[in-house]
């Protein structure tokens, strides 16, 4: 399977930190965010996996470099920002004839990416979502399923939601996606403008874990808190043994300074 990891973003809202640093690199436990992505991602074993850049893309595609993984891995810098679906339509040359897996890189999370695809390969709906309990449902996509688990509604950050089920914004998608997406090219997010497609066509995975959007300096303080298994903790530092960079340094100082 292939792999999009969103990492683009400029991350407004983590201001002043991100005037210096990526949000996808931002430190969780003196580890770059991008760093977790990559190790789960590699136990799917990928083809190949792209990382659309555009904010400090020079930061991330030095960091990806640096990496010491086995998964082959190219950065692909988007000079302005197409929209999440508008890059997947860019990119698309890379996806065309199977199903793969997309990724918005500024969650911090323990979902099993392994047990996600063994799910998309269960069923024949056109889209796979991972879905998760927030906490905060009125600042989330949620979904309303029918009892086989299938999207009947969606409701993207509104007032009121009817429930806290919420998308965690990592999908699997098969080729219909990149046909409608060639159809319409009007569409340019995947949350607002192409989930609604495909009502009653999307099959959940509920994520049992932790689904931290860090993009807030809140969220980001509260990702410190969560720390992973030790033995895999250790392995991701040493992969990134090579990496360093003094805004990344001086953000884990900050950081926990914080605590």
């Amino acid at each position: 399977m292939k792999v999009l990891l969103l990492a683009a973003g400029i991350g407004s809202r983590l201001r002043p930190l991100t005037n210096a640093w990526p949000k996808c690199l931002m430190p969780i436990n003196r580890i770059p965010l991008l760093a977790y992505w990559i190790d789960e991602i590699s136990r799917v074993l990928p083809k190949i996996v792209i990382i659309n850049t555009h904010w400090k893309q020079s930061d991330v595609s030095n960091f990806v470099d640096t990496f010491n993984s086995s998964v082959p891995m190219k950065c692909i810098y988007e000079p302005e920002l197409l929209g999440t679906a508008g890059t997947i339509r860019s990119l698309q040359t890379y996806f065309l004839g199977e199903s793969f897996l997309v990724i918005h890189a500024d969650n911090y999370t323990n979902i099993d990416l392994k047990k996600f695809v063994e799910f998309h390969n269960s069923h024949h709906y056109p889209i796979s979502m991972a879905t998760f309990r927030t906490d905060q449902p009125e600042k989330s996509g949620i979904v309303e399923l029918d009892d086989f688990g299938i999207v009947q509604k969606f409701h993207e950050k509104v007032k009121n939601p009817p429930s806290n089920l919420a998308n965690a914004a990592i999908y699997i998608f098969r080729p219909a996606v990149l046909k409608l997406l060639n159809a319409d090219t009007s569409i340019s997010d995947i949350s607002t403008e192409l989930i609604p497609k495909f009502i009653g066509q999307i099959k959940c995975f509920h994520h049992l874990g932790y689904n931290i959007d860090i993009g807030s300096g809140d969220a980001l303080r509260k990702a410190q808190s969560i720390t992973r298994d030790e033995k895999t903790t250790c392995e991701i530092r040493l992969n990134c043994f090579t990496f360093y960079n003094r805004h990344f340094n001086e953000i884990c100082a900050l950081l926990a300074g914080d605590k």
